[in-house]
């Protein structure tokens, strides 16, 4: 998802993609470029970690360990 402010209103939208090139680094974070979980069976606690499956369109799919902060 990507939150937005359009006049005066904070909206979040999914996006099916983020470019980037090898080497550079993205910055998921609130009010910005995020992943949102959906269907969790738990409540996540701050300071835990989550595995993640990301997909690559070069390298495919890749477990990375996220850390949970309040937003």
């Amino acid at each position: 998802h990507e939150t937005t402010m359009e006049n005066g209103m904070m909206s979040m939208r999914p996006i099916e993609s983020i470019a980037f090139s090898a080497g550079e680094t993205v910055e998921l974070k609130p009010q910005g470029k995020h992943i949102m979980l959906i269907g969790l069976t738990r409540a996540l606690q701050e300071g835990e970690e989550v595995p993640v499956l990301l997909e690559f369109a070069e390298s495919g799919v890749q477990s990375h360990l996220f850390t949970v902060h309040k937003p």
